[in-house]
């Protein structure tokens, strides 16, 4: 069947699709890896403004056991808590981007294995005769 496979070119397909895996894979946790990157920065930001804004009344209590304005620090640390949920969302529908391509190659991937593959009936994820729950998103499968 191997030899087979080699000839109609099943085998090349295979490695093709693997690859393509393999390579949004490493794209996915690259664009993960920096839009975590952006969000601990971004936190960090919201800290030091937390951190001035403290500063800022501690000393206007010990001047003269005042209040401070500290409206201009909490805008800032809104707009910043604003950027990021807004990161939080892109990260999490990138990965959902890149986790559906993924999901879509293991089908043609599955199909390219065999002609009689099964799929799970939930998400299309190939699954094999004897399972009982789907290996992707743990539907019941009997």
């Amino acid at each position: 069947m191997a030899l087979l496979d080699k000839v109609f070119g099943k085998d090349d397909k295979k490695t093709k699709l693997r690859q393509e895996i393999n390579s949004l894979e490493l794209r996915k946790e690259s664009v993960l890896t920096a839009i975590n990157g952006e969000i601990t920065h971004l936190q960090g930001e919201r800290n030091n403004i937390l951190l001035e804004a403290g500063k800022t009344a501690y000393n206007a209590w010990c001047k003269d056991n005042s209040k401070a304005d500290l409206t201009e620090f909490w805008s800032k640390i809104q707009e910043l808590d604003g950027c990021i949920r807004q990161q939080e969302e892109k990260k999490a529908t990138m990965g959902n981007k890149y986790d559906e391509e993924i999901r879509l190659i293991n089908h043609n991937l599955g199909a390219a294995n065999t002609d009689s593959f099964l799929y799970c009936p939930q998400c299309g994820t190939p699954i094999g005769e004897k399972d009982m729950f789907c290996q992707n998103c743990g539907a019941s499968l009997k």
